[in-house]
């Protein structure tokens, strides 16, 4: 199971008269060959633990960052907890750290991974749910 890989733009048009050619089929890539859908986590944000500073969030829009921009104590506050399967605040913000979001579309940017996350870092779920 895969996606296509995206192909080489063509020019689909024909003459009038002339019959359009055909576009040829998309190579197939495996999701595991796509970095952060495989057994490896997306570069970018660790998820073992925070880093000691919180990152510079200002072009961040994803909820849990305007939640970390309304009390970055939040983070320095979490950042070190792990629920008891091991899941880190690192690893429930990583979505919101590698991806900007768009001030339009807003994502959550935060993901338990377990249930004890949302009652151990109920201070950054909370106002994001």
């Amino acid at each position: 199971v895969g996606v296509p890989r995206a192909s080489p733009a063509k020019n689909w048009h024909s003459n009038p008269g002339e019959e359009a050619a055909a576009p040829e089929p998309a190579e197939v890539v495996p999701f595991e060959e796509i970095p952060g859908l495989g057994a490896d986590d997306y570069p970018g944000f660790p998820v073992a633990e925070c880093p000691a500073e919180m990152p510079d969030l200002t072009k961040h829009h994803a909820l849990i960052a305007t939640v970390l921009k309304q009390d970055p104590s939040l983070y320095t506050q979490l950042r070190t907890l792990r629920s008891y399967y091991g899941t880190g605040f690192a690893r429930c913000i990583k979505a919101g750290m590698d991806n900007h979001s768009h001030p339009m579309v807003k994502t959550a940017g935060i993901f338990a991974g377990d249930a004890e996350c949302y009652e151990l870092f109920r201070p950054a779920f909370d106002p994001v749910i």
